[in-house]
């Protein structure tokens, strides 16, 4: 316990002084090898990347795209009547079930932005299609778009994502396996609430001890901090835990749900694709 096992440096040529790294995942290809083909994918808010890093061959190389880029119209956050400009790029990132492999997808969206993308790990994994100044057309876009920002996400077994909405104060779901990002097929509000859920920068999908998943939720009141006017003696940072199946019954993200003809509530109209007015 507490030993370090193993270090990497990443090279300066991958990273700049505003280089933000966060929200790491990790993929792990073949555990019976004592996760030696381990990969990890690390989004940098700041450049507008990803840097992967191979721990096989212990090195690393990064990636852009401009699906990985804020959008102007989404820099202003505005939270319980507060607000702030920030334009961050790539945060939220999540992986799709281990069931899925070998087309495992790694699902992203720029924390300034309302639209959701994916890559196929496969592809970021293949170093060599990285050489060129040229980024491969290899990302796609969602067809559906938040109108309010999201900071982190996670996925959980059945290809469901759990992510925040920043000017709204909930916490949506979207199951990749139903249909378009956003559509009232795959999408919905599952927790509401404005004092506790402000800027949800942390979520987290673990099994507990009993095998079922619970989603985790950091909330941290993040336009106090960007403002100024944190107040100590109030309670500014929480950490919030539900099971999922608890979470999604009964809405559309569930497995096997009825369709009904509910919009969820971040949906915007207008821009990529397919869109319903609300």
């Amino acid at each position: 316990m507490d030993t370090l096992i193993h270090k990497y440096e990443i090279p300066s040529s991958q990273v700049e002084i505003r280089s933000t790294l966060v929200t790491p995942v990790v993929e792990v290809l073949n555990k019976n090898f004592q996760c030696q083909d381990t990969f990890a994918y690390l989004a940098d808010c700041q450049t507008y990347s990803i840097i992967v890093y191979d721990l096989k061959r212990d090195t690393s190389w990064k990636v852009s795209d401009k699906t990985m880029y804020p959008h102007p119209d989404y820099g202003t956050y505005t939270i319980q009547g507060e607000s702030f400009e920030l334009m961050d790029g790539i945060l939220g990132m999540s992986l799709s079930p281990a069931s899925d492999a070998p087309l495992r997808k790694l699902f992203f969206h720029a924390m300034s932005s309302p639209a959701e993308h994916w890559v196929y790990t496969h592809h970021l994994r293949n170093q060599s299609l990285f050489t060129d100044s040229t980024p491969p057309e290899i990302f796609t876009t969602l067809k559906g778009r938040r109108r309010t920002q999201a900071p982190a996400e996670a996925m959980d077994s059945n290809g469901i994502i759990y992510f925040g909405l920043v000017s709204d104060v909930q916490i949506a779901c979207f199951n990749t396996r139903l249909g378009d990002y956003g559509s009232y097929t795959s999408s919905d509000v599952i927790a509401d609430n404005p004092v506790t859920l402000q800027f949800a920068s942390g979520v987290k999908v673990i099994r507990n001890k009993k095998g079922e998943e619970e989603l985790w939720i950091l909330t941290s009141r993040f336009q106090k901090v960007a403002s100024g006017t944190l107040n100590q003696n109030e309670i500014n940072f929480r950490i919030q835990a539900a099971k999922v199946n608890d979470l999604i019954y009964g809405t559309q993200c569930s497995p096997g749900h009825t369709v009904s003809v509910y919009l969820p509530q971040f949906l915007q109209t207008g821009g990529y694709g397919h869109y319903f007015t609300l």
